[in-house]
Protein backbone atom coordinates (compact mmCIF):
# COMPACT_ATOMS: atom_id res chain seq x y z
CA UNK A 1 0.00 0.00 0.00
CA UNK A 2 1.41 3.26 -0.87
CA UNK A 3 1.68 6.04 1.58
CA UNK A 4 -0.26 8.78 0.48
CA UNK A 5 2.36 11.77 1.74
CA UNK A 6 5.55 10.28 0.71
CA UNK A 7 4.19 8.27 -1.96
CA UNK A 8 6.83 5.66 -1.00
CA UNK A 9 4.92 1.61 -0.73
CA UNK A 10 5.18 -0.62 1.63
CA UNK A 11 5.35 1.99 4.99
CA UNK A 12 1.86 2.00 6.18
CA UNK A 13 0.83 -1.38 7.96
CA UNK A 14 -3.01 -2.09 8.23
CA UNK A 15 -4.27 -3.88 11.58
CA UNK A 16 -6.78 -5.95 11.34
CA UNK A 17 -9.84 -5.85 14.12
CA UNK A 18 -9.45 -8.27 17.03
CA UNK A 19 -10.71 -11.75 15.53
CA UNK A 20 -13.81 -12.66 17.44
CA UNK A 21 -13.07 -15.02 20.33
CA UNK A 22 -14.15 -18.47 19.64
CA UNK A 23 -17.11 -19.54 22.62
CA UNK A 24 -15.52 -21.11 25.38
CA UNK A 25 -16.83 -24.22 25.39
CA UNK A 26 -21.31 -25.01 24.99
CA UNK A 27 -22.28 -23.33 28.18
CA UNK A 28 -25.37 -25.14 28.29
CA UNK A 29 -23.62 -28.75 27.48
CA UNK A 30 -21.20 -28.23 30.44
CA UNK A 31 -24.44 -26.70 32.95
CA UNK A 32 -26.28 -29.98 31.58
CA UNK A 33 -23.23 -32.11 32.39
CA UNK A 34 -22.38 -30.93 36.02
CA UNK A 35 -26.07 -31.32 36.50
CA UNK A 36 -25.72 -34.80 35.66
CA UNK A 37 -23.07 -35.54 36.94
CA UNK A 38 -23.49 -34.75 40.73
CA UNK A 39 -27.19 -35.32 40.52
CA UNK A 40 -25.99 -39.61 39.78
CA UNK A 41 -23.52 -39.17 42.36
CA UNK A 42 -25.44 -38.32 44.69
CA UNK A 43 -28.43 -40.39 44.37
CA UNK A 44 -25.81 -43.05 43.89
CA UNK A 45 -25.10 -41.89 47.73
CA UNK A 46 -28.22 -41.93 49.07
CA UNK A 47 -29.34 -44.84 47.67
CA UNK A 48 -26.12 -46.45 49.56
CA UNK A 49 -27.19 -44.91 52.84
CA UNK A 50 -30.74 -45.59 52.32
CA UNK A 51 -30.63 -49.41 51.15
CA UNK A 52 -29.08 -50.82 54.59
CA UNK A 53 -31.19 -48.34 56.70
CA UNK A 54 -34.14 -49.42 55.44
CA UNK A 55 -33.51 -52.84 56.44
CA UNK A 56 -32.30 -52.00 59.12
CA UNK A 57 -35.68 -50.30 59.95
CA UNK A 58 -37.54 -53.50 59.15
CA UNK A 59 -35.76 -55.30 61.29
CA UNK A 60 -36.10 -53.54 64.50
CA UNK A 61 -39.35 -52.50 63.78
CA UNK A 62 -40.35 -56.29 63.38
CA UNK A 63 -37.91 -57.21 66.26
CA UNK A 64 -36.06 -59.39 64.58
CA UNK A 65 -34.58 -61.79 67.19
CA UNK A 66 -31.64 -62.38 64.91
CA UNK A 67 -30.79 -58.61 65.07
CA UNK A 68 -31.95 -58.67 68.67
CA UNK A 69 -28.70 -61.24 70.12
CA UNK A 70 -26.15 -59.60 68.34
CA UNK A 71 -27.01 -56.33 69.62
CA UNK A 72 -27.79 -57.68 73.07
CA UNK A 73 -24.15 -59.60 72.50
CA UNK A 74 -22.35 -56.64 71.68
CA UNK A 75 -23.96 -54.22 73.82
CA UNK A 76 -22.81 -56.82 77.20
CA UNK A 77 -19.67 -57.39 75.84
CA UNK A 78 -18.74 -53.22 75.79
CA UNK A 79 -20.67 -52.80 78.79
CA UNK A 80 -18.56 -55.38 80.91
CA UNK A 81 -15.00 -53.59 79.20
CA UNK A 82 -16.12 -50.28 80.24
CA UNK A 83 -17.26 -51.26 83.98
CA UNK A 84 -14.50 -52.92 84.41
CA UNK A 85 -12.36 -50.01 83.92
CA UNK A 86 -14.03 -46.77 85.86
CA UNK A 87 -11.19 -44.40 84.63
CA UNK A 88 -12.68 -45.41 80.92
CA UNK A 89 -16.27 -44.95 82.10
CA UNK A 90 -15.72 -41.56 83.52
CA UNK A 91 -14.11 -40.32 80.15
CA UNK A 92 -16.70 -41.85 78.11
CA UNK A 93 -19.55 -39.76 80.39
CA UNK A 94 -17.51 -36.68 79.64
CA UNK A 95 -17.33 -37.61 76.03
CA UNK A 96 -21.01 -38.09 76.05
CA UNK A 97 -21.48 -34.26 77.20
CA UNK A 98 -18.79 -32.90 74.20
CA UNK A 99 -20.42 -34.77 71.64
CA UNK A 100 -23.80 -33.78 72.74
CA UNK A 101 -25.77 -32.96 69.43
CA UNK A 102 -26.26 -29.35 71.48
CA UNK A 103 -22.35 -28.98 71.06
CA UNK A 104 -22.54 -29.98 67.84
CA UNK A 105 -24.99 -27.69 66.91
CA UNK A 106 -22.58 -24.60 68.51
CA UNK A 107 -19.73 -26.44 66.33
CA UNK A 108 -21.79 -26.18 63.48
CA UNK A 109 -22.94 -22.46 64.16
CA UNK A 110 -19.76 -20.94 64.73
CA UNK A 111 -18.75 -22.86 61.57
CA UNK A 112 -21.61 -21.15 59.65
CA UNK A 113 -20.33 -17.77 61.25
CA UNK A 114 -16.62 -17.90 60.18
CA UNK A 115 -17.85 -18.93 56.81
CA UNK A 116 -20.10 -15.87 55.86
CA UNK A 117 -17.57 -13.59 57.52
CA UNK A 118 -14.85 -15.24 54.66
CA UNK A 119 -17.56 -14.92 51.91
CA UNK A 120 -18.86 -18.20 51.61
CA UNK A 121 -22.49 -17.57 52.06
CA UNK A 122 -23.99 -20.49 50.35
CA UNK A 123 -21.91 -22.74 52.19
CA UNK A 124 -22.62 -20.79 55.40
CA UNK A 125 -26.44 -21.65 54.62
CA UNK A 126 -25.70 -25.10 53.66
CA UNK A 127 -24.40 -25.79 57.02
CA UNK A 128 -27.02 -24.45 58.84
CA UNK A 129 -29.83 -26.26 56.72
CA UNK A 130 -27.45 -29.77 57.16
CA UNK A 131 -28.26 -29.92 60.82
CA UNK A 132 -31.26 -28.29 60.74
CA UNK A 133 -32.77 -31.12 58.42
CA UNK A 134 -30.27 -33.95 60.06
CA UNK A 135 -31.23 -32.41 63.92
CA UNK A 136 -35.14 -32.42 63.35
CA UNK A 137 -35.10 -35.94 62.25
CA UNK A 138 -34.03 -37.54 65.67
CA UNK A 139 -36.95 -37.25 67.98
CA UNK A 140 -39.87 -37.81 65.74
CA UNK A 141 -37.73 -41.30 64.90
CA UNK A 142 -37.45 -42.23 68.56
CA UNK A 143 -41.00 -41.71 68.75
CA UNK A 144 -42.04 -43.69 65.55
CA UNK A 145 -39.76 -46.61 66.52
CA UNK A 146 -40.45 -46.09 70.42
CA UNK A 147 -37.35 -48.57 70.96
CA UNK A 148 -36.16 -49.31 75.03
CA UNK A 149 -32.92 -48.85 75.55
CA UNK A 150 -30.71 -51.01 77.18
CA UNK A 151 -30.75 -52.18 80.35
CA UNK A 152 -28.09 -53.97 82.55
CA UNK A 153 -28.01 -54.83 86.54
CA UNK A 154 -24.92 -52.47 87.46
CA UNK A 155 -25.50 -49.72 84.69
CA UNK A 156 -22.63 -47.36 83.33
CA UNK A 157 -24.94 -44.45 82.43
CA UNK A 158 -28.25 -43.66 81.69
CA UNK A 159 -30.09 -41.52 79.51
CA UNK A 160 -33.58 -40.69 78.98
CA UNK A 161 -36.06 -41.14 75.84
CA UNK A 162 -35.93 -43.64 73.34
CA UNK A 163 -32.94 -45.84 71.46
CA UNK A 164 -33.33 -45.85 67.84
CA UNK A 165 -31.36 -43.47 66.63
CA UNK A 166 -28.48 -42.48 68.29
CA UNK A 167 -28.76 -38.88 68.17
CA UNK A 168 -24.73 -38.39 68.97
CA UNK A 169 -23.70 -40.39 66.21
CA UNK A 170 -26.41 -38.65 64.12
CA UNK A 171 -24.81 -35.46 64.67
CA UNK A 172 -21.60 -36.00 64.87
CA UNK A 173 -21.67 -37.90 61.44
CA UNK A 174 -23.24 -34.72 60.13
CA UNK A 175 -20.03 -32.60 61.55
CA UNK A 176 -18.01 -35.03 60.51
CA UNK A 177 -19.32 -35.51 56.89
CA UNK A 178 -19.59 -31.83 56.49
CA UNK A 179 -16.10 -30.63 57.60
CA UNK A 180 -14.74 -33.46 54.61
CA UNK A 181 -17.28 -31.83 52.35
CA UNK A 182 -15.84 -28.14 53.15
CA UNK A 183 -12.14 -29.30 53.36
CA UNK A 184 -12.37 -31.42 50.35
CA UNK A 185 -11.40 -28.65 47.69
CA UNK A 186 -8.67 -27.15 50.07
CA UNK A 187 -6.85 -30.03 50.12
CA UNK A 188 -6.95 -31.03 46.97
CA UNK A 189 -3.18 -30.45 45.89
CA UNK A 190 -1.79 -31.22 49.54
CA UNK A 191 -2.75 -35.02 50.13
CA UNK A 192 -1.65 -35.08 53.90
CA UNK A 193 -3.87 -32.39 55.11
CA UNK A 194 -6.87 -34.33 53.31
CA UNK A 195 -5.68 -37.52 54.87
CA UNK A 196 -5.53 -35.41 58.63
CA UNK A 197 -9.15 -34.43 57.47
CA UNK A 198 -10.49 -38.03 56.53
CA UNK A 199 -8.38 -39.26 59.64
CA UNK A 200 -10.17 -36.45 61.91
CA UNK A 201 -13.85 -36.68 61.06
CA UNK A 202 -13.67 -40.72 60.93
CA UNK A 203 -12.49 -40.61 64.44
CA UNK A 204 -14.64 -38.31 65.63
CA UNK A 205 -17.86 -40.59 64.13
CA UNK A 206 -16.21 -43.70 65.80
CA UNK A 207 -15.67 -42.61 68.94
CA UNK A 208 -19.00 -41.89 69.57
CA UNK A 209 -19.92 -45.04 68.37
CA UNK A 210 -17.98 -46.36 71.15
CA UNK A 211 -19.06 -43.68 73.49
CA UNK A 212 -22.78 -44.31 73.42
CA UNK A 213 -22.45 -48.37 73.22
CA UNK A 214 -19.66 -48.64 75.81
CA UNK A 215 -21.60 -46.07 78.11
CA UNK A 216 -24.48 -48.88 77.85
CA UNK A 217 -27.04 -46.46 76.61
CA UNK A 218 -27.70 -47.60 72.88
CA UNK A 219 -27.59 -50.55 71.15
CA UNK A 220 -25.05 -50.94 68.23
CA UNK A 221 -27.65 -50.66 65.76
CA UNK A 222 -28.93 -47.41 66.84
CA UNK A 223 -25.06 -46.10 66.09
CA UNK A 224 -25.37 -47.24 62.92
CA UNK A 225 -29.18 -45.90 61.97
CA UNK A 226 -27.94 -42.84 63.29
CA UNK A 227 -24.39 -42.97 60.78
CA UNK A 228 -26.48 -44.10 58.22
CA UNK A 229 -29.76 -40.77 58.68
CA UNK A 230 -26.78 -38.55 59.16
CA UNK A 231 -25.12 -39.63 56.06
CA UNK A 232 -27.62 -39.29 54.27
CA UNK A 233 -28.47 -35.64 55.27
CA UNK A 234 -25.10 -34.48 53.62
CA UNK A 235 -25.63 -36.20 50.60
CA UNK A 236 -28.79 -34.87 49.71
CA UNK A 237 -28.17 -31.49 51.03
CA UNK A 238 -25.03 -31.59 49.41
CA UNK A 239 -26.12 -32.12 46.22
CA UNK A 240 -29.01 -29.27 46.73
CA UNK A 241 -26.68 -26.38 47.50
CA UNK A 242 -23.74 -27.46 44.44
CA UNK A 243 -26.00 -28.75 41.41
CA UNK A 244 -25.33 -26.18 38.88
CA UNK A 245 -23.78 -23.84 39.83
CA UNK A 246 -22.66 -21.16 37.51
CA UNK A 247 -19.15 -19.41 37.78
CA UNK A 248 -20.49 -15.90 38.58
CA UNK A 249 -22.49 -17.71 41.47
CA UNK A 250 -19.93 -18.86 43.70
CA UNK A 251 -18.49 -17.75 46.84
CA UNK A 252 -15.34 -15.93 46.87
CA UNK A 253 -12.14 -18.05 46.21
CA UNK A 254 -14.09 -20.75 44.89
CA UNK A 255 -12.19 -21.97 41.90
CA UNK A 256 -14.36 -20.52 38.66
CA UNK A 257 -13.71 -21.15 34.48
CA UNK A 258 -10.99 -20.79 33.44
CA UNK A 259 -9.73 -17.88 31.57
CA UNK A 260 -10.42 -16.97 27.88
CA UNK A 261 -7.32 -16.80 25.42
CA UNK A 262 -5.92 -13.61 25.24
CA UNK A 263 -6.61 -11.42 21.77
CA UNK A 264 -3.91 -11.21 19.51
CA UNK A 265 -4.15 -9.08 16.39
CA UNK A 266 -3.94 -10.52 12.93
CA UNK A 267 -0.96 -8.38 11.07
Amino acid sequence: MIDPVTGNPDLVTTTSRPAPRAPHGDEESRRTRRFGTRAVLAAAGVFTAAVPLTILAVLIRDRSTGLRALDQDVSTAAHGFVLARPWLAETLNVGSVVLHPRVMWVVTGVTAIVLWRRGKHRWAIWAVVTVAVGGSLDTPLKEVFARARPVFNVPVATAPGYSFPSGHALNTMIVGAGAVVLGWSATRSRPGARAALLAGAAALVLVTGFDRVGLGVHYPSDVVGGWLIGLATILVTTAAFTTDVEPEERDAGEPASPPDPPERATP
